[in-house]
């Protein structure tokens, strides 16, 4: 194992079934370790051009590990009323195709919001889209990643 596979194992309860690591976006010697060191990988990725252009690099490190769950890419902050995230949407689903899961995370003000209010999203907006969607993720990570 890496350095870093080794510190997480070190630093980790031995009853730990999860471990959620958020890594920074670009592509560094840090996001290599973490993405060669997890079971599994899900790239989130915004609906502009910027994120589009990262996708050759991040799956160049992606195929250097085999990863027992796989990996998946999933858009945030998607604004449906913009022809710009519409078309990009439409670009990534032909480039990634079944990796790409089939729902995204919309845009959505109550996030900034409830970090401001230093509220979670559950206590500042209940019935916001975007945690629905946040929910639909945690029940397809559950059947496809926990469950599997």
């Amino acid at each position: 194992p890496s350095w870093f596979s080794r510190r997480i194992q070190q630093a980790t309860p031995p009853d730990t079934e999860i471990l959620l690591i958020d890594s920074p976006p670009m592509v560094s010697t840090w996001t290599r370790e973490i993405i060669n060191s997890a079971d599994f990988v899900l790239v989130i990725l915004s609906p502009d051009g910027a994120s589009y252009s990262t996708i050759p690099a991040v799956q160049e490190i992606l195929s250097e590990t085999v990863r027992p769950y796989g990996e998946a890419y999933l858009i945030n902050r998607m604004d449906a009323r913009l022809t710009l995230s519409r078309d990009v949407q439409a670009g990534l689903e032909n480039f990634l195709g079944d990796n790409l899961l089939p729902f995204t995370i919309p845009a959505d003000e109550a996030f900034r919001e409830a970090l401001g209010r230093q509220l979670s999203i559950h206590e500042h907006a209940p019935n916001s889209h975007a945690l629905a969607r946040l929910n639909e993720l945690a029940g397809w990570l559950v059947r496809n990643v926990i469950d599997a």
